[in-house]
């Protein structure tokens, strides 16, 4: 029999079994009704099929998360949109949109630091609607995005002159979708940069709670306070790694472009990418650095895409049991419906199980 991850890979013009085949082993489920479409095994087929940084991150949290969300289906809206998740989309959206506002021949008249923040700091605020004016989140993240592209804007200045320095002060991409056909992988890089050697530089913004820091990124800058400071650098190589990985196939890759809302493939071209780097914009200073990007590259993902198609192949996503799943996990309400579920928890410790008893008054 033809494996189920042969069949998302063939993708189209799929047979009826091949139809049941993937409906049976990969979507039917016992504790949600969904019903046999074609059209919706179609969209999970490429769900499966592409995969993103996002969804490798999910899959290594939890299995089964993964499985509900990306083969299922089955998205909870208070996540999508939570206040976080609308805070940092409309963040990125204006550290994108905020370049087709800056007139760079006004940008180098500016004489002081000062004049060149205030000026981009405007500009994203600009594009916060009224209603949103006084949130104070969107005015520290935009302040702090104004300081941090002041940063590198001044250190240009300061190397090759303002007349010279356009082609490397403007993002030479922003918000770059690409689908890597050679991989199946699917990713937005946020901004890449053209740095002073003409090489490229790609770069991730994050507008959450810093995570990573490296005493040695910064020395010649303020001392880190040590209980902020964590050592665990592999989540930055890795997500770095992916990026790189993305684009560096050497055919079938693409940038999408949207076309009067249809999504139009066109092949990327050769972008000679050697460094990368991972902004949180809210402790910009501490955290941005230029990584050398060959030194990023491990196979963490791509270990963790052959456990992604062995639970394909066997229609079986483990549930990754923690302490917290019912403090954080949207699908909990789903799990408690299994027995792995309850077998487990029940062996952890009277205070989950009563979690659990309270969880249940509501299935």
């Amino acid at each position: 029999m033809v494996s189920n991850y042969d069949i998302i890979l063939k993708q189209k013009n799929l047979t009826d079994l091949e139809y049941k085949q993937i409906y049976n082993n990969l979507i039917k489920n016992d504790s949600i009704y969904i019903p046999f479409d074609k059209n919706l095994i179609d969209k999970s087929i490429r769900r499966i099929k592409y995969l993103s940084k996002t969804y490798y991150f999910l899959f290594i949290r939890c299995p089964r998360k993964f499985e509900l969300m990306r083969i299922k289906g089955i998205y909870n809206t208070q996540e999508m949109y939570s206040l976080g998740g609308l805070y940092g989309r409309n963040a990125h959206f204006g550290f994108d949109k905020v370049w087709d506002n800056i007139n760079f021949k006004r940008l180098i008249k500016f004489n002081t630091t000062e004049k060149i923040r205030n000026y981009i700091y405007i500009k994203c605020t600009d594009l916060i609607s009224k209603l949103e004016k006084n949130l104070k989140l969107y005015k520290f993240l935009f302040l702090n995005y104004a300081n941090y592209e002041t940063f590198r804007i001044t250190h240009i200045f300061n190397r090759i002159g303002a007349e010279k320095s356009k082609k490397y002060i403007i993002p030479e991409y922003r918000e770059l979708k690409i689908e890597n056909h050679i991989r199946n992988e699917v990713g937005v890089i946020d901004v890449i940069h053209r740095l002073l050697d003409d090489s490229g530089a790609i770069g991730d913004y994050k507008t959450g709670k810093p995570k990573y820091y490296e005493l040695e990124w910064n020395p010649n800058r303020e001392q880190l306070d040590p209980n902020k400071i964590n050592y665990d650098k592999d989540n930055i190589k890795t997500e770095l790694s992916f990026y790189y990985n993305l684009i560096n196939s050497f055919s079938d890759v693409y940038k999408v472009i949207n076309i009067d809302g249809i999504n139009i493939l066109k092949d990327l071209e050769f972008l000679n990418i050697k460094k990368g780097f991972i902004v949180y914009i809210k402790d910009w200073y501490n955290t941005f650095k230029y990584i050398n990007i060959k030194e990023t590259i491990n196979s963490k993902l791509d270990n963790v895409k052959s456990d992604i198609i062995d639970g394909i192949n066997k229609g079986y996503f483990p549930m990754k049991f923690r302490s917290d799943c019912f403090d954080y996990c949207e699908y909990a309400h789903i799990c408690v419906k299994d027995k792995e579920f309850t077998d487990n928890f029940k062996q952890i410790h009277p205070f989950y199980l009563e979690k659990l008893k309270n969880l249940e008054k509501f299935i």
